[in-house]
């Protein structure tokens, strides 16, 4: 189905596009678009709901590339031989900055029931931004957050609500879940399904070599 790929590798269709879409299959030609019972007629038939796409950035998405992931996972191999870390889980560390910008949540999405993944592919945009440096290791361990704040809302402020999400997400069986849904560690060169980097598809491009 059209809509099913499209939503898969990340290019959004909301409700008013999909009955748009639609109006050549099922005419209203007052509204130019299929009615709404034509949209719950057409969920129920396929097994489609209504979800919230989880934001991804272009730049992640072009990452999720197979050929850059294969080289990623050679590399990692390599390191975890060289400095015998393949049995040390409390020393191989992850360090993930982010953003925390205060922009408007995306709208609601068609796509199919139980779904796992739902993006939503975004690019560069204004706002207040508060930098948050988290860390954490295959053993199940996390160092407490570096952070950047900005303006509003206050350092103050944004640790009130910052610590409580933090202790909750970063439990143990979190942290360890992770890495091994990741690939990371245990090594799994195959970790990641076909669904999970479905987005790169649209730059699926191979590593550009060096030319002598």
């Amino acid at each position: 189905m059209y809509l099913l790929e499209i939503w898969t590798i990340s290019c959004k269709k909301h409700l008013p596009t999909t009955t748009t879409i639609s109006f050549s299959c099922v005419l209203n030609t007052r509204k130019g678009s299929a009615g709404w019972n034509w949209l719950v007629g057409y969920k129920e038939r396929y097994g489609l709901s209504l979800r919230t796409p989880e934001n991804l950035s272009s730049g992640r998405a072009i990452c999720s590339n197979p050929t850059i992931l294969a080289d990623f996972y050679e590399n990692l191999e390599t390191i975890l031989l060289t400095h015998d870390l393949v049995d040390r889980p409390d020393k191989i560390w992850n360090g993930d900055e982010t953003g925390l910008m205060y922009v408007n949540k995306p709208t609601k999405i068609v796509t199919k029931m139980g779904k796992k993944y739902v993006y939503n592919r975004k690019y560069a945009e204004k706002g207040t931004t508060s930098t948050v440096l988290a860390c954490i290791n295959a053993a199940g361990h996390f160092l407490p957050p570096f952070s950047h704040i900005q303006r509003v809302p206050t350092r103050f402020d944004f640790h009130e609500f910052l610590t409580p999400v933090y202790m909750k997400s970063f439990t143990p069986s979190n942290i360890i879940g992770g890495f091994r849904k990741t690939g990371i560690y245990p090594l799994n060169k195959n970790a990641l399904c076909s669904e999970a980097i479905a987005p790169s598809t649209l730059s699926d491009k191979p590593v550009p070599t060096e030319q002598v």
